[in-house]
């Protein structure tokens, strides 16, 4: 059952969760609520395909990361960054979508947050993406040189050795 609180939770807030990702801290709340795959993906409507490539490394969209926050009470700064507390200060039930435990409706700003910490993600993710396609023309253009360096090489050792029979002759 998802909705109960894991008092061991209070024992690992000591540790830093600062270098685990977002896939690992995804983990790290379901076992924390001590849910089974089938029913966290249930409540935030994915499939557990889905949810293992999450888990895995993919990145879910913002609408996943946006359900997960409200369906289960997380704080949204803990899951993009692994800084403060895991839930909100009243996780002890899991709270109806968009409201928190007590029935208050929740502020947007850890939705907000994390919508500006994927943005920032996108962008980083896409200058990554366009280096690493610099740096692959880079490799293939030292790859041409070396190629020419070794036949230009090959000719001045060729053209030595024809020299030397020469003066010889």
């Amino acid at each position: 059952m998802c909705n109960k609180y894991n008092k061991q939770l209070n024992m690992s807030r000591e540790i830093s969760y600062k270098m685990f990702t977002i896939p690992q801290r995804i983990e790290i709340v379901r076992n924390a609520l001590g849910c089974k795959k089938k029913d966290f993906c249930e409540r935030i409507g994915i499939s557990q395909n889905a949810y293992s490539n999450y888990v895995n490394g993919r990145i879910p969209t913002i609408e996943i990361l946006k359900k997960m926050i409200d369906e289960f009470d997380i704080n949204g700064h803990w899951l993009m960054t692994g800084e403060g507390n895991l839930f909100g200060a009243s996780a002890a039930t899991a709270a109806e979508p968009g409201k928190t435990p007590a029935g208050d409706v929740r502020s947007g700003h850890d939705q907000e947050y994390v919508i500006e910490l994927l943005e920032e993600n996108r962008q980083l993710r896409r200058k990554v993406e366009e280096w690493m396609g610099r740096y692959s023309e880079i490799l293939e253009r030292a790859a041409e040189l070396e190629d020419e360096l070794a036949r230009l090489n090959e000719s001045a050792s060729d053209a030595g050795k024809s020299g030397g029979r020469k003066r010889g002759a």
